[in-house]
């Protein structure tokens, strides 16, 4: 009896000792037995410092999982050294919306097919900083369409998520690069040159041609004065001129438009003149006929005339003794 009294409470007691272990577990992770978490496995080109066992995962602001572990890896094949951070990602704070409105928490397996198309538009994971006082780096996932997905091939169990850097990386590249550049340039000739070129511009300078140059052109630049002073008085003048110069031609452009208005006039009335000589000369008109009649008329008086005048020169006397018969010489 005292024995099954004993068993019963070493029974009572593992119970109660694998029921607090089980709670443990559970208050310890978090839930993350019951969660089905999918992991992912990164590869980030820069340094991880600040990054912690446990850092969140971040979706655009939104908590969707935590850093599960992070690794050193020695590859002696090629000589590299990787550190992947591996990251768990909780299927139900990503949901799936239907068309009817309604929503439903993503399985595992559709958690995965999604970031993988997701990565394909763009999806990177990204270093960013948690807190500014404390340094601590989280993870990110966001949008970078314009950066193609890097991969390294990991070829464990996890699917692999493209990463980018940070911006603060990136603007140590530009510096690192620069620094390099600057440091293989030839300094020692650069400084070599350089002194050569300013002993060459001091004895340029107190060179006596380099004097004379310098007093010259002191010399063109006071006579330059003294044109420009002139040019000051003068243009008063000139303006004065110009404007009555101007004056005199708007005048005489004026007379000159008036002329050529009357000389047009003159032209039309001469058109309108010849027009009505031209009616007059015409083959048919009376006014012809009765010109060409008077001017045989005038034609038949001259020559009446001349006969006269011709036998008056011959006969003088005539004038006084009148005509002689018609059978008398002339």
């Amino acid at each position: 009896m005292a024995s099954d009294r004993k068993n019963l409470w070493i029974g009572s007691f593992v119970l109660g000792g694998l029921v607090l272990f089980v709670s443990a577990l559970l208050l310890l992770g978090s839930g993350r037995l019951l969660r089905q978490e999918v992991g992912f496995v990164l590869f980030f080109d820069e340094a991880v410092k600040g990054l912690d066992v446990g850092a969140p995962v971040m979706f655009q602001g939104v908590r969707i999982g935590s850093v599960r572990d992070i690794q050193v890896q020695y590859d002696p094949g090629d000589l590299v050294v990787r550190i992947p951070v591996v990251i768990d990602i909780n299927p139900a704070r990503l949901r799936d919306v239907t068309g009817n409105g309604k929503s439903a928490s993503l399985t595992p397996k559709q958690l995965d097919t999604a970031l993988l198309q997701l990565v394909q538009r763009g999806l990177r994971a990204q270093l960013q900083m948690q807190s500014v006082v404390t340094g601590k780096l989280m993870v990110a996932l966001d949008f970078f369409p314009d950066r193609p997905p890097r991969y390294l091939g990991h070829n464990g169990d996890l699917a692999e998520l493209p990463t980018v850097r940070t911006n603060l990386g990136e603007l140590a590249d530009v510096a690192t690069s620069l620094i390099d550049q600057l440091r293989a340039l030839p300094v020692e000739d650069l400084l070599v040159n350089l002194n050569r070129l300013i002993g060459s511009v001091e004895e340029l300078l107190n060179a006596p041609a380099t004097r004379d140059s310098l007093s010259r052109f002191a010399q063109v630049l006071a006579q330059l004065q003294q044109l420009l002073g002139r040019a000051d008085q003068e243009l008063p003048q000139l303006s004065a001129a110009y404007r009555d110069l101007a004056g005199r031609a708007g005048a005489s452009l004026a007379a000159l438009d008036t002329t050529l208005a009357q000389g047009r006039q003159s032209l039309q009335q001469l058109d309108r003149t010849l027009a009505n000589g031209e009616g007059l000369l015409a083959a048919e008109s009376a006014e012809r006929a009765a010109l060409l009649q008077a001017l045989d008329e005038i034609s038949a008086s001259a020559h009446s005339l001349r006969q006269l005048t011709d036998y008056l020169q011959r006969h003088p006397e005539a004038l006084l003794q009148g005509k002689a018969l018609s059978g008398d010489p002339r």
